[in-house]
């Protein structure tokens, strides 16, 4: 799944994204340092488990005039018939 970001303001603006304890989810991003007024940036989340079970994450975006938004993603591994 993607995430986009997006600045809807008149100036550029310095962003960051962290995700601890993301170990079942597979996190990239495009959001890192200056985006331009307008500009968009992308973060790509799958899920790739070991085993079953319930499993979630949080991903924290934060930009220098905003602040912090938490995004929570998660998902249910499950066994697959034979």
């Amino acid at each position: 799944r993607d995430i986009w970001v997006r600045n809807y303001g008149d100036q550029s603006t310095r962003v960051s994204v962290s995700y601890g304890a993301c170990s079942d989810f597979r996190v990239s991003t495009s959001c890192y340092g200056q985006i331009r007024p307008r500009a968009t940036c992308r973060i790509n989340v799958s899920f790739s488990p070991l085993s079953e079970g319930q499993y979630s994450c949080y991903i924290r975006v934060r930009d220098e005039y905003s602040g912090t938004e938490t995004i929570s993603v998660s998902g249910t591994a499950i066994k697959r018939g034979h």
